[in-house]
């Protein structure tokens, strides 16, 4: 049965936020340019202050602002759903330091509408594409330690991820951006994301939801819907590189562990890898790499006990949310 044209009435976005009202303007302004007149704007505001800066597109917007009463990214998108009009047949979710291209969002709408109709595998979502995304260079250690840069838009069999971003072509991809992608709403309500926990860093978040997607459902970037991130670089304390660190070895390994077709063994020598890489860089003098590393490394510990003991790989990812002191800060204090 052939689905009718999507029309722009039947869009919304979805920005999940917390303490970043700039950002949250900058983000607005930009869809603003765009002129236009998507369906329906949700703020999923964490913080509880963005109400009088919403109020202010309320003329120029369809626009809510909605106060999530659960933390986490992608707790608060899934609380802002609720909210979505009946006649919502795709769901875009920004990050809220993204700027949207004039053309992006109809550029968006146009691709869905031709790709929606033309048969195999139902559309699940698509990216826009991040123009201003670092371009990482290939090497022979990556391709040792199976973090190698091709295919773009591809997974490894040790779970990583390969960037497809900036996309000098529109092609499918077997994983997608968790800030910047257009979903069905039919899809997002069919499969509920198996991160149902709050989280202080959404690291891996997208992969665990849209990887498992790619073997049933067809997922694109699109290359002519542009968007950037505004975002400048901050400088990283050391107790942050620590939490980021061990967020992303444990993220990635309940990844791992929910996936069959992603190898355990690989994904322990990628670990390995990406832990020598941060090693290098700190012994070239970068103190935020050597919080990485150790935060990293003691996150592979705990993995590994993890799953010798024959635990959920859940109980470390639910345990990332609560925890806010790590033993060792002490000890590596600024």
């Amino acid at each position: 049965m052939t689905t009718p044209p999507l029309k722009n009435k039947d869009v919304a976005i979805i920005c999940a936020t917390k303490n970043q009202k700039d950002n949250v303007v900058r983000l607005l302004d930009s869809i603003v340019e765009t002129q236009t007149e998507i369906g329906q704007i949700l703020i999923s505001d964490g913080g509880k202050n963005l109400r009088q800066v919403v109020e202010l597109y309320k003329n120029k917007l369809n626009i809510r602002c909605i106060y999530s009463p659960i933390s986490g990214q992608v707790l608060q998108r899934n609380y802002a759903r609720k909210f979505l009009y009946k006649n919502i047949r795709m769901v875009i979710h920004f990050d809220d330091d993204i700027i949207v291209d004039k053309d992006a969002l109809n550029k968006m709408i146009l691709f869905w509408n031709n790709c929606e109709n033309y048969g195999g595998k139902h559309l699940a979502g698509a990216s826009f594409n991040l123009t201003n995304s670092p371009i990482i260079h290939n090497s022979i250690f990556r391709k040792i330690f199976f973090i190698d840069t091709e295919l773009k838009g591809s997974v490894k069999r040790g779970g990583y991820a390969v960037p497809y971003c900036p996309a000098e072509h529109t092609h499918e991809v077997d994983w997608l951006l968790g800030g910047a992608t257009a979903w069905s709403r039919e899809l997002l309500e069919e499969f509920p994301h198996p991160i149902d926990f709050s989280t202080k860093w959404a690291v891996c978040e997208d992969l665990i939801f849209s990887f498992p997607l790619s073997q049933t459902h067809k997922m694109f970037v699109v290359q002519d819907a542009i968007v950037r991130h505004d975002e400048t670089p901050a400088r990283i304390k050391f107790s942050k590189g620590l939490f980021f660190g061990k967020s992303s070895v444990i993220m990635r390994y309940y990844f791992c562990r929910i996936n069959s077709n992603i190898d355990f063994i690989s994904f322990l020598w990628m670990t390995i890898g990406i832990l020598f890489g941060h090693l290098f860089r700190a012994l070239s003098g970068s103190k935020v790499n050597f919080s990485y590393f150790l935060g990293g490394l003691s996150g592979f510990i705990l993995i590994l006990i993890n799953f010798f003991s024959f635990r959920s790989p859940k109980e470390l990812a639910v345990k990332l949310g609560r925890q806010k002191r790590y033993f060792y800060l002490r000890v590596y204090k600024n």
